[in-house]
């Protein structure tokens, strides 16, 4: 009997281990990249590292970074919403998967989504950190992100922080790229009001270019943590 429980807590543990490690030597191997290509600019982050990361995978689209350095992650845009959910940045299995910009999107559109898991097994790992935000002063504390594309950085505010059910999900589609004016005007007003954050920078409007940020609510796999930016800026860098 203890030989059959330690064979499965191996069978159980053993994956999870190996997508620890290659997670951390996937983001180490992207940090080098990114510290070896920096150029002098005022952004941690060059057209030289965007290039770099490109050159390794030719679907990244961009690098997201918390101004906090809570959050670092490359961002890709595969064919469809499936393909790196259990995929690494360099292709290989990883059951943490990479960060993805919604299938759907194009960078010119209103609203993009980027999904991220939560790692039961790495509390920093991908969209893990993003619980933090669901408190106030974890929110104060990290409420600016950038997302570096090709030559130009976007500059965004977390202005809400939410739950939704998969019943809320169906009814609002908060991933579509391109909402007709009322379906942008409908969820506007629902992300208002299912704010648990009191927005320091103010709330979303119908206005607003928007960087949502969806991960797992920990324990519930029947709803999900949206993390709703509002853009401030574009510049080059």
């Amino acid at each position: 009997m203890l030989a059959a429980i330690i064979a499965f807590c191996l069978y159980k543990t053993v994956p999870e281990v190996r997508s620890q490690m290659k997670s951390a030597e996937i983001q180490n191997h992207v940090t080098t990249l990114i510290t070896a290509n920096k150029e002098d600019t005022s952004y941690p982050f060059s057209a030289r590292s965007w290039q770099a990361l490109h050159d390794e995978n030719t679907d990244f689209r961009g690098y997201l970074m918390f101004q906090s350095g809570l959050i670092e992650e490359p961002v890709v845009q595969s064919f469809d919403n499936e393909d790196y959910l259990h995929k690494a940045f360099d292709g290989e299995y990883d059951g943490a998967g990479t960060v993805f910009l919604d299938s759907r999107a194009s960078l010119d559109s209103k609203n993009l989504t980027l999904y991220g898991h939560y790692v039961y097994y790495d509390s920093n790992s991908r969209f893990t950190p993003l619980e933090k935000l669901m408190d106030q002063e974890g929110y104060e504390d990290n409420q600016s992100v950038f997302l570096f594309l090709e030559g130009e950085v976007r500059t965004y505010l977390v202005s809400s922080v939410l739950f939704i059910t998969e019943d809320e999900a169906e009814y609002y589609d908060y991933s579509c790229p391109d909402m007709t004016e009322f379906e942008y005007r409908d969820w506007i007003s629902y992300v208002n009001m299912k704010n648990l954050i009191d927005p320091v920078a103010g709330k979303v409007n119908e206005k607003d270019r928007l960087l949502t940020l969806q991960t797992c609510k920990k324990w519930d796999p029947s709803q999900r943590i949206l993390v709703i930016c509002r853009e401030i800026s574009r510049l080059p860098y």
